[in-house]
């Protein structure tokens, strides 16, 4: 593939051409102040529209919600949060923020200023069905030169569950033992882990994060340098781990990394084949994440004369789609926020608000509010069942 040639004819990593995204929507105002989320079934990411998932203290002293003061943001795969958050280094320095923000169906877009001499952009999304968040940076050379260059992903551990909260008995930050990293060679990934809690009957988790070229690129220079793990800055208990590669990229050309965030409550093999999948075949996933979203829009569809309405008709069920979770391994019961803790429910089916960082109160299929579903969370995992949580 010649990217010189064939750049005026490809697009931007998981871009869409408006004409075949009609509800394609961009800001490049105030991004640092608004949220975002890029979900799937079983993993999303919450952050801000410049790109970081940690707020501004000046902006948001409280960080990202308040059922867990402040930690409602970055990666998750529930019924556990995997990242805190990450970040982008090139040569050595950290991205500058995203001065536009683009909104698709299925995906997000974020699109950086030019740095040293490379356009840059990101996308993300979750494919369904497998815990794992997908970012690709596509890197576009401007120069006639070869741009040869380092590319840092920094990833900051979180390892909680859902629930308890801040405010419950246990709190959630009594309950978060120190994170464990380490690099993992057979998968050329950072390993994040959380040990076992017998007294609370759940086993290990698992985050792990890993980088792949796009297989497109047969010319590109793409090697790994290896993992790195700087101290944490943050207060939790998470980790702090480094992914770090040499690119060299032709002049005139572009070239797309996919990075791919996955875990599991269940165990290691779950992350691992989620890992393996999303780093394989990701536009793959992203044609076919945008398709089942195309499909949602399908459905239930009127016609109205005021192109906004349409729109914010259309966007409700996206949104909606967003809001779908499946859950493994988990168990339910009426804690009366964090008062008591009776013997886990076995329910086939549970109705239950996903904890994404946002203020969701109502679910699709309920016409009020399920002002008492609140109290009703998982506390521990292991009981090998799954849930399906709409």
């Amino acid at each position: 593939m010649d990217h010189a040639d064939s750049w005026c004819s490809v697009v931007r990593a998981g871009q869409i051409p408006l004409k075949n995204a009609p509800l394609e929507r961009q800001t490049d105002q105030n991004l640092n102040m608004k949220r975002y989320v890029a979900a799937g079934d079983r993993a999303y990411v919450v952050g801000f529209q410049d790109g970081s998932q940690v707020p501004a203290v000046s902006l948001n002293p409280d960080g990202i919600g308040w059922h867990i003061k402040g930690q409602m943001g970055g990666v998750w795969a529930h019924p556990i949060k995997l990242l805190n958050q990450f970040q982008f280094f090139l040569n050595g320095k950290l991205l500058p923020p995203a001065t536009k923000f683009v909104s698709g169906e299925g995906y997000v877009r974020l699109e950086l200023p030019p740095t040293d001499g490379l356009e840059i952009s990101e996308t993300q999304f979750a494919p369904d069905g497998l815990p794992v968040v997908l970012v690709g940076v596509q890197l576009r050379n401007s120069n006639p030169g070869v741009a040869s260059f380092t590319l840092a992903f920094q990833a900051e551990s979180e390892l909680i569950p859902a629930y308890p909260w801040s405010g419950t008995k246990p709190t959630s930050e009594s309950l978060h033992l120190p994170d464990q990293v380490s690099f993992d060679s057979t998968l050329g990934a950072l390993q994040f882990s959380q040990p076992a809690q017998p007294t609370y009957s759940r086993g290990a988790w698992y985050a792990l994060v890993s980088a792949a070229l796009d297989r497109q690129d047969r010319e590109t220079g793409f090697q790994s340098l290896g993992a790195t793990f700087p101290p944490t800055t943050s207060k939790h208990n998470g980790a702090t781990g480094t992914l770090s590669f040499q690119v060299n990229l032709k002049g005139k050309s572009n070239t797309t990394v996919w990075f791919a965030i996955a875990g599991s409550n269940v165990d290691k093999a779950e992350a691992s084949a989620a890992l393996t999948q999303g780093l394989a075949s990701p536009h793959d996933l992203l044609r076919k994440k945008i398709s089942g979203r195309q499909q949602v829009l399908s459905r239930a569809q009127i016609k109205v004369p005021d192109e906004d309405i349409q729109a914010a008709f259309d966007w409700g069920k996206l949104n909606l789609a967003d809001m779908q979770r499946t859950v493994h391994d988990m168990r339910v019961r009426d804690t009366m926020e964090g008062t008591v803790y009776p013997t886990p429910l076995t329910p086939s089916f549970f109705p239950f608000f996903p904890a994404s960082g946002l203020d969701i109160r109502t679910i699709p299929g309920f016409s009020a509010p399920m002002v008492h579903t609140p109290s009703f969370h998982w506390l521990q995992l292991g009981n090998g069942r799954k849930q399906r949580i709409i």
